[in-house]
């Protein structure tokens, strides 16, 4: 360093290895603007500066030679004297290192790295001491910024008493604990640190390897999350909601996971007794609902009943009256068919009446149904049907499209007071999209009413079973219900429009069919000869009246009431043409199984099933032909002749 850094009292400086090599030396320290490098005598007065002093500190060199670097301290360091105290420990030890607060020219403080070495003779005497200071201000700020975070990370999740917030090293041993952990789980700190994790576990979840599963998945996807039991201090279980994040180093190698664990216990007690109350709620709104559907039930049935023995009681006064007979007969039959209709929408809700679908004209059928809807209605209120031309056959179940038309009929009859009008439409509608993505053509039905409209707030819940707008005892609300679902089966789509005060129309739009319909009066008729029939009905009035309907086709009816009587009797001889069952039988054997079983025996012979109760072959529809009752003459004519003619 030359002459720069010559003691002050005239000692000689350390002899330079040559005098280029000097003032290299010199020049590198004058470039160093970025650290203040100067030279203090024995005392401590200043006796050289770089432009990096005089850059960090605020002093030129002329006005800082001869001072004591105690200038640059702060006043309560100097009352300490840490100046001096620096120098002794650098002379002693040949260096001194510090880091603290300095002053500059003008007052304002930096944060300073600071290191003193002894300068030293050919002998080994200290002769003065070199100062190199760095501003690290910025750096200490960065870093003091971190650590206040990190101590107030630290604060933040010890403070937290409703999570557990732990460490995991890679092998799972605990490595931190804070006080959610300790209040949630029971165990201090210095009873965890260092022990595996799965002392948390039941003993059913250890067996299963659960903890090592845990890690396993979280190491391989970042993340695990859960509920599960988990067993405090004292053994008990509490019911916790756990995540676990993996955590890795910058190489992206694992380094341990973050565990945070949630007592739900309360929850999840709170979410069973929420459940609890539901169902209470539920069997108490289905309490209510067969209530409703008991007394809607009943009210339509007694109504029924007495139009039944009315229309029975003035037939047989009347009995030598044959117009009149005639008609009191009619009444009973369009009684009857109210009550089947009735059944089949409580079939219908229940899911357990089987939906046949078939090509369909919607023509002929709202012909086949209009004359019970004018019956039906009051004589103030008009019919009127509008059909457009050729429309297409759709695919859907007959019966249940005669029972929707007849369920928006009365409901637009019970909505109109006074006089009104029903009208029942049809028309080639918009095409929909089927479930494959296909549009398809459809046929849109429509019954509309010049009633009082459904209030705005109600038409949300008009197609929930039960509801009706209607007043007591004169619906059980299923009405619309059964439109729906019929609907529905046949992949179409229902909307209901209403004016307050002006009426409701309600519109089905059924997917058209690409085969054609059947005509019945093309169906093929029973043969000539008359055919023996096996009939089974364990109910002796309905085998009866089967027998005369099968008398009346010219068949030879054979009754009998059991499974077993008609294995019997065919196995007896002679052989028998069709097989007519009930499926609801007493006995061991249904009258499914008795036809599966001769199904087995006599594989060319007809079966045909009955049953009320269709639930019991639910699934099995296409098993074996099937006719619903009640049933009439037609109905069962039709049947039979087809399968008499395959």
């Amino acid at each position: 360093m030359g002459t720069a850094f010559a003691s002050a009292g005239g000692g000689k400086p350390n002899p330079p290895a040559g005098q280029g090599a000097a003032q290299q030396y010199e020049a590198l320290i004058q470039a160093a603007i970025d650290y203040a490098i100067f030279r203090l005598e024995l005392d401590g007065t200043v006796a050289s500066w770089n432009p990096g002093a005089e850059r960090i500190k605020g002093y030129t060199a002329n006005e800082i030679f001869g001072r004591h670097f105690r200038d640059f301290f702060l006043p309560a360091d100097r009352e300490a004297g840490r100046p001096e105290r620096a120098l002794a420990i650098a002379g002693e030890t040949g260096r001194f290192a510090d880091e603290g607060w300095r002053l500059r020219k003008d007052g304002t403080r930096f944060r300073a790295f600071a290191v003193i070495d002894a300068i030293r003779d050919g002998d080994g005497t200290v002769i003065g001491f070199v100062k190199i200071t760095q501003d690290i201000t910025e750096r200490w700020k960065v870093q003091s910024a971190l650590e206040e975070s990190e101590r107030l990370f630290r604060l933040l999740v010890e403070g937290v008493s409703d999570h557990a917030i732990y460490m995991l090293d890679p092998g799972g041993r605990i490595s931190n604990w804070n006080t959610g952990a300790e209040r949630i789980k029971g165990y201090r700190a210095d009873e965890v640190i260092g022990r595996h994790f799965s002392m948390f576990f039941t003993a059913e979840d250890a067996e299963e390897e659960l903890p090592r599963r845990v890690l396993a998945e979280a190491a391989a996807t970042g993340r695990y999350g859960n509920e599960g039991w988990r067993r405090r201090k004292d053994g008990s279980r509490f019911w916790a909601g756990v995540v676990l994040d993996a955590i890795r180093g910058e190489g992206g190698e694992l380094i341990g996971f973050a565990k945070v664990t949630r007592d739900l216990s309360r929850q999840r007690e709170a979410a069973a007794r929420l459940a609890e109350m539901r169902e209470q709620l539920a069997q108490a709104q289905k309490r209510e609902a067969l209530g409703q559907l008991t007394g809607g039930v009943a009210h339509d049935f007694n109504n029924l009943l007495t139009a039944i023995l009315g229309a029975t009681r003035m037939a047989g006064r009347h009995a030598a009256d044959t117009e009149r007979l005639a008609y009191y007969l009619d009444q009973i039959k369009s009684a009857c068919e109210r009550g089947a209709g009735a059944v089949r929408q409580l079939m219908d809700f229940a899911r357990r009446e089987p939906v046949q679908l078939e090509v369909m004209d919607v023509g002929r059928q709202i012909r086949q149904v209009e004359p019970l809807i004018r019956q039906s209605l009051n004589g103030d209120v008009m019919l009127v049907v509008e059909m457009g031309p050729d429309l297409q056959p759709v695919m859907a179940d007959t019966t249940g499209f005669g029972l929707a038309l007849l369920n928006l009929a009365l409901n637009g009859r019970d909505a109109i007071s006074g006089a009104g009008i029903i009208r029942i439409s049809a028309e080639g509608g918009p095409p929909s999209i089927d479930a494959a993505g296909q549009s398809r053509d459809t046929v849109m039905v429509s019954v509309s009413d010049t009633g009082a409209g459904i209030p705005a707030e109600l038409q949300a819940r008009v197609l929930e079973p039960f509801f009706t707008t209607k007043v007591p005892g004169k619906g059980a609300g299923l009405g619309l219900n059964q439109v729906r679902n019929f609907v529905e089966a046949a992949g179409g789509s229902l909307e209901i429009v209403s004016w307050a005060g002006e009426g409701t129309s309600v519109s089905m739009r059924l997917p058209v069919s690409a085969a054609a319909p059947v005509d019945p009066a093309a169906m093929p008729r029973p043969r000539t000869e008359r055919p023996r029939v096996l009939i089974v009905e364990d109910d002796p009035v309905i085998a009866e009246l089967g027998a005369e309907f099968f008398a009346e086709m010219n068949h030879e009816p054979h009754v009998v009431h059991n499974a077993d009587a008609a294995l019997a009797a065919l196995e007896q001889g002679p052989a028998f043409d069709l097989l007519f069952s009930d499926v609801v039988m007493p006995g061991a054997m249904s009258g499914l199984d008795l036809a599966r079983k001769v199904r087995a025996t006599m594989p060319h012979l007809p079966i045909l099933l009955t049953t009320g109760f269709s639930h019991v072959i639910e699934g099995r529809s296409e098993e074996f032909p099937l006719i619903r009752k009640p049933y009439d003459f037609d109905a069962l004519a039709g049947r039979v002749g087809g399968l008499l003619a395959e």
